[in-house]
């Protein structure tokens, strides 16, 4: 362990107290105590900056609205520690978007599944990671972390759950109601807890006007839960209106290449060069890139809303069976949600 790079001998006490005292394990994400001596560490050793020594592997959620909603939340991380070595965890296509964000130091693909799915955690216990945080809330993420032989192993315990590989489980309070608390808000009391005393980061990404010909996004989509899609003859209308008003609008459909059916549909019969079928014609990057050269986003209740919203866009969304306030657009960018009428604050109505 001593041996695994030129800055961990002579910081040696400092290590070792870590470990040694429970107590500010528990505040993994704060340096309120240790603060000082790092930067004597640092005047010893002649670093202008803090080197990233301390390794955090976060492991991300599964999903990319979950992703996305992340990001705050790894922002502030960043701030508080700044002596971090922080290594992402997840989806192979999540790594172009994870990339761009500068919230992390390295990304480690997740296997793919069969026989050596585990045994590829086993093997990388040689990085010896010293603290495992878990966004997701599966016992397979669990396990990984577990055969990593990270010492700390951090994730949300939620009431009538177990959880019994992880050494700090934060267990969500009773009187939470996550059916009015946003997700990145319940995520961010999880890392008080742990000790993180700066404030989530909401700013969206840089962004320049758009310009040129006005171009509107339409998400008709969504990969798995077909409940939360507006029908096909509502966008189709959508668009008929639109086009009636502003006929210079480019409209630009997205989506993944399972979504293709759909907007095949919604875009037949409209005159040439007025629609851009894009679904399943681009990766994640060029589905960033897209969104954010729109000077607005339609969309259902699916991962590209939070992309936009990430990325600056105004979006529109149409919500139904899901909750808005628990997984709406967290960034702070101009954002619409529409509902059904007489459709309760946290939905469940149909489109």
């Amino acid at each position: 362990y001593l041996k695994r790079d030129d800055l961990s001998a002579p910081d040696w006490l400092w290590l070792h107290r870590r470990w040694e005292h429970r107590a500010s394990t528990q505040k993994r994400f704060s340096l309120p105590e240790k603060r000082m001596a790092l930067e004597q560490t640092n005047a010893i050793n002649g670093d202008a900056e803090t080197p990233r020594k301390t390794r955090l592997w976060v492991r991300m959620p599964n999903w990319l609205g979950d992703v996305v909603m992340a990001l705050p939340l790894l922002r502030a991380i960043r701030k508080a520690r700044p002596d971090f070595e922080i290594t992402l965890i997840g989806k192979a296509a999540f790594q172009p978007l994870i990339e761009r964000l500068d919230v992390g130091d390295g990304f480690i693909l997740l296997p793919p599944q069969g026989r050596g799915y585990f045994k590829y955690f086993y093997k990388v216990r040689r990085e010896y990671p010293d603290t495992y945080l878990l966004f997701t809330n599966s016992t397979r993420s669990d396990l990984e972390a577990f055969l990593t032989r990270c010492r700390q192993r951090m994730g949300m315990v939620r009431p009538g759950k177990k959880r019994q590989l992880l050494t700090h489980p934060y267990h969500l309070p009773a009187d939470i109601d996550e059916t009015t608390t946003h997700q990145t808000r319940v995520w961010e009391l999880m890392m008080q807890q742990y000790g993180l005393s700066v404030p989530m980061d909401c700013t969206p990404l840089p962004r320049e006007s758009a310009q040129g010909r006005p171009q509107v996004a339409m998400i008709c989509g969504t990969e798995n839960a077909p409940e939360k899609r507006w029908p096909i003859r509502h966008w189709r209308a959508l668009i008929e209106q639109l086009l009636a008003a502003q006929p210079v609008v480019e409209v630009l459909l997205f989506g993944t290449p399972a979504d293709r059916a759909i907007t095949d549909q919604v875009a037949e019969g409209f005159p040439e060069g007025s629609i851009q079928n894009l679904a399943g014609k681009t990766n994640l990057a060029e589905f960033c890139d897209g969104l954010k050269q729109c000077n607005v986003v339609v969309c259902n209740d699916t991962g590209g809303m939070h992309l936009a919203n990430m990325m600056g866009t105004p979006v529109v969304i149409v919500f139904g069976p899901t909750n808005p306030v628990r997984t709406g657009p967290i960034f702070d960018a101009p954002k619409h949600i529409l509902k059904t009428e007489g459709c309760p604050v946290t939905g469940g109505s149909a489109i």
